[in-house]
């Protein structure tokens, strides 16, 4: 998806070095055209047979993996649905749904319990004329009407929305999705997409900070672990940065977010309260190898290809009704 000073070294036997560094303004810029497709058209697929799933809670069924999407129906909690594609990050299901006019419809995987999400296909979203691909929202964010905070707010996404990509800032800084048919602008600092093949299509540039939705919701237990993280982040030369936000409390006690990288020293900031949350970094989940990374401060990991790092979110209080945020932002250094 989609950002020196003093330094210090600490021994480790993960990375060799990490020091305090200070971020460079994130620059936006002025709105563009108006996309003309429509929302994240579908390839075909290989007709396989459907996989068979238990809902976990009451699901919305979607016209496509997002939650803009025209809302088609409920299914109960604890109901069987078969599950014939998913999308490319697998946070969404699709499903055989009578009740659509195609008979399929689209639910949240998060609450859908799966023998074996493997036999799942993948179905590839916004693969269509005038589109660029898809990405997927890694927290709530807006939608505006230029690339820019000072832009009006036309609606929000949700976390795991799949979006379509239309195009880009001269900076990548802001990315043009379809929203509901037309041009909505959101950071790309919110995005995990590949934004190498996007075109520019705004290029006046003002400094300015990208916005998140920053309303948090009570924590509740989402069961990621070290193996199945909350959020999967892939670093390589070409990612400007990603961000994450959360929260953990007594009811959901740890957050997990795996990184992998081609090799490149990255930049891993957090913002917190320190005495409600804790954060380490790890290497393919061994504590032993833990480095700490306190609330407030932003650390320098050199990382290798191949292993996969971790960062572990964990609450701190044991208060019952106390719900902790924090935000991780990671992004290489090239």
């Amino acid at each position: 998806m989609i950002l020196a000073g003093c330094s210090t070294n600490e021994n480790n036997t993960v990375q060799p070095n990490f020091f305090t560094a200070t971020l460079p303004p994130t620059s936006t810029i002025q709105p563009a055209q108006q996309p003309t497709s429509t929302l994240m058209p579908e390839q075909p697929v290989v007709n396989l047979p459907p996989v068979e799933g238990i809902t976990t809670s009451q699901l919305n069924v979607r016209s496509v993996p997002s939650t803009i999407g025209d809302a088609l129906g409920t299914i109960a909690a604890f109901s069987t649905v078969q599950i014939v594609g998913k999308e490319s990050n697998g946070a969404w299901y699709q499903i055989l749904y009578q009740n659509s006019s195609d008979g399929k419809g689209w639910i949240t995987s998060a609450y859908v319990q799966v023998s074996d999400t493997a036999q799942i296909p993948v179905i590839q979203t916004g693969a269509g004329p005038g589109t660029n691909g898809s990405g997927i929202t890694l927290q709530g964010v807006n939608v505006r009407n230029g690339p820019g905070t000072s832009y009006e707010s036309i609606g929000t996404l949700l976390k795991n929305d799949v979006v379509q990509i239309t195009g880009k800032d001269s900076n990548g800084d802001w990315v043009q999705i379809d929203f509901k048919g037309s041009a909505g602008w959101i950071s790309s600092d919110y995005l995990q997409a590949d934004l190498t093949n996007v075109p520019v299509v705004a290029n006046e540039v003002t400094v300015e900070t990208p916005e998140a939705v920053t309303s948090f919701q009570p924590s509740m237990q989402d069961n990621d672990s070290v193996s199945a993280p909350s959020a999967s982040l892939s670093i390589l030369s070409t990612t400007k940065s990603f961000q994450v936000s959360g929260l953990v409390s007594p009811a959901d006690v740890t957050d997990w977010i795996g990184i992998t990288t081609s090799g490149l020293p990255i930049l891993v900031k957090v913002k917190c309260d320190a005495a409600q949350v804790a954060t380490t970094f790890l290497e393919n989940g061994q504590t032993a190898n833990a480095l700490t990374i306190p609330c407030n401060t932003e650390k320098i990991f050199q990382t290798r290809p191949g292993p996969v790092y971790n960062l572990q979110i964990t609450a701190t209080t044991s208060t019952p009704t106390l719900v902790s945020p924090y935000s991780v932002q990671v992004k290489p250094l090239k």
